[in-house]
């Protein structure tokens, strides 16, 4: 099973105030799936945005979120010239940070303790590099970059990894916006619908010529607290 949020929340940075309207939004997919991780293992991924809503209760919650660009996975190193003739560079990697000494620092831990599960996380949906989509993605609307349709175009091609990955419940975000139009609305807004339903429609028919379709739940949530209707 399948979850992904269209999404532009902003994330709490604050103590939860009772008018706030964004207590909904985030961490509503991260306590679904800090629920559902009891009896499944789970992934969190967001692609350019929404992390927020991904994230569950500290402490509790699995690994993650993990970021993904629309572009896929960088190898790790980047940057560092000729790495890879490196001898045994990633082992060498792995073990500064794998040194653990009884004056360990607390700070010094949870660096090494990030930078394993950056590694783990990297080998994991480091696989979605060897797929492709079967649809084709409107990626330009109008002469102008759809971001939406690159986003599902990605969690397209992670969902055909979650066997892979082992994983049975995934859990995605993708982002789209700003919405929040002061004047000339219709005109916007027109374009903006446009571009979601062909980044839509693209994305439905991928996700049922690769057999998920069936088994995905599309939920969508947006910051504001307002409606399709005055």
């Amino acid at each position: 099973m399948n979850m992904f949020c269209l999404n532009h929340p902003k994330c709490a940075t604050s103590p939860p105030q009772p008018s706030c309207l964004n207590l909904i939004l985030v961490k509503v997919l991260g306590r679904i799936r800090d629920t559902v991780q009891a009896s499944h293992k789970t992934s969190a991924i967001y692609i350019k945005g929404g992390k927020g809503v991904l994230e569950g209760e500290r402490g509790f919650s699995s690994s993650g979120p993990i970021a993904v660009s629309v572009d896929g996975i960088q190898a790790f190193p980047i940057n560092i010239r000729n790495a890879a003739n490196i001898p045994n560079f990633m082992a060498q990697v792995k073990s500064l940070n794998n040194a653990t000494f009884p004056d360990s620092g607390f700070m010094a831990e949870a660096w090494s303790s990030s930078m394993h599960q950056s590694f783990s996380d990297l080998n994991e949906v480091g696989i979605v590099e060897q797929v492709s989509t079967v649809t084709d993605f409107p990626t330009i609307f109008n002469k102008e970059y759809n971001p939406l349709a690159d986003q599902l175009k990605m969690v397209s091609r992670l969902q055909q990894t979650s066997l892979q990955r082992g994983v049975t419940r995934d859990f995605y975000s993708v982002e789209y916006g700003s919405w929040d139009h002061h004047r000339g609305v219709l005109g916007p807004q027109q374009t903006m619908f446009q571009t979601v339903d062909d980044a839509l429609a693209a994305y439905v028919n991928e996700a049922k010529a690769i057999g998920v379709w069936e088994s995905t739940v599309l939920v969508q949530v947006s910051e504001f607290g307002r409606t399709m209707y005055p």
